[in-house]
């Protein structure tokens, strides 16, 4: 009796090639409900997405300057709502992250799968028939982070060419490879931090990025008891985390312990108002990306020269607003990345 193995291998082979890949299976591009600023849709692949915002009416012609928001630490994509908000109404399309619920403490897994997934969003700029098809201005591409994803987005940035200008919010975790990788950063940099922030203090965290970004454009604006969890995000915490510790739990089975990572709460420090802190952070974070993403030439309220941090640091809202000589001189010219002026 001849042996079927031949044939059997030609029929495997076959459904093999026909069979879609399991990535070609996971990637979804998902209409959501509209609002009346905004479109939205959900790119999924895998346990991977990106929750896409895109400002109604024309689009431009080479598409809208886009953002990428990296969120902290278990943190999702719905808690960016306001900021997401406010870059919409000033023209920019929103592409905000999330893996496996932002569950993960390891930021260099978060840039892998975030490389990952932005491959793919500027894919379906380019894609016929998608439903983002020209809508991303792949030239115009800025990033920003909060916390964990704050430390993410800088190693976005040093690892990305695409990305013209980098926001940062209390960058931090348990991991501190981002501040090596600063280095490695050639693009506009501004960090907007609260003083109060235990978790990511300014001096230890943003300013070592400042100060190691290979860049002339830098700014570091500190808003009087800011705190760490309530900006960008939308939280409305009344109370200060420390810096992050291992607290051991006895248990009554082997191993009698467990370890959990926690930032406890500071007795005795009582943070802004979440509202007053996002009103004051937010314009500061779209200023910058106006000018070094969306290439304006106007800043009337001189949010990226410096003029108006000079002002809130004289009025008490900001304990800090530093601006390098390149920032403040208003000129972009020889910017790597940017558009002139």
């Amino acid at each position: 009796m001849k042996s079927s193995a031949p044939l059997l291998t030609i029929l495997l082979a076959l459904l093999l090639t026909q069979a879609p890949s399991s990535a070609a299976l996971a990637q979804e591009l998902e209409r959501l409900p509209s609002t009346s600023r905004a479109s939205h849709y959900r790119l999924v692949d895998g346990d991977r997405r990106f929750d896409i915002d895109l400002p109604k009416g024309t689009t431009p012609s080479k598409g809208f300057p886009t953002i990428v928001i990296v969120p902290g630490l278990e943190v999702q994509t719905e808690d960016y709502s306001k900021i997401r908000s406010r870059l919409v109404r000033e023209g920019y399309a929103v592409a905000t992250f999330e893996w496996k619920e932002n569950e993960d403490y390891d930021a260099d897994d978060w840039d892998d799968e975030l490389a990952e997934l932005t491959d793919l969003f500027l894919a379906e700029d380019r894609r016929s028939g998608s439903a983002l098809r020209g809508k991303i201005d792949e030239d115009r591409l800025g990033i920003m982070g909060h916390s964990l994803g704050g430390s993410v987005a800088v190693l976005a940035a040093a690892r990305d060419w695409r990305f013209k200008a980098l926001a940062i919010s209390g960058p931090g975790g348990r991991q501190t490879d981002f501040l090596r990788r600063a280095r490695e950063l050639k693009i506009p940099v501004i960090a907007v931090d609260g003083s109060l922030d235990r978790v990511a203090p300014p001096d230890e965290a943003s300013g070592v990025v400042l100060e190691r970004a290979q860049t002339p454009y830098k700014a570091h604006v500190v808003i009087k008891n800011g705190n760490h969890r309530n900006s960008p995000a939308d939280y409305d915490s009344d109370y200060v985390l420390d810096e992050g510790r291992w607290k051991m739990t006895p248990i009554p089975f082997w191993p009698f312990v467990t370890y959990a990572w926690t930032y406890p709460k500071v007795e005795g420090l009582k943070p802004i108002p979440s509202a007053d802190q996002r009103k004051i952070a937010f314009p500061y974070i779209v200023g910058w990306f106006d000018r070094f993403v969306a290439g304006k030439s106007s800043d009337p309220n001189g949010l990226a020269n410096g003029e108006r941090a000079r002002r809130e640091l004289a009025s008490g809202k900001l304990t800090r607003g530093t601006y390098s000589a390149a920032a403040r001189s208003g000129s972009t010219t020889g910017l790597v990345g940017a558009i002139n002026d």
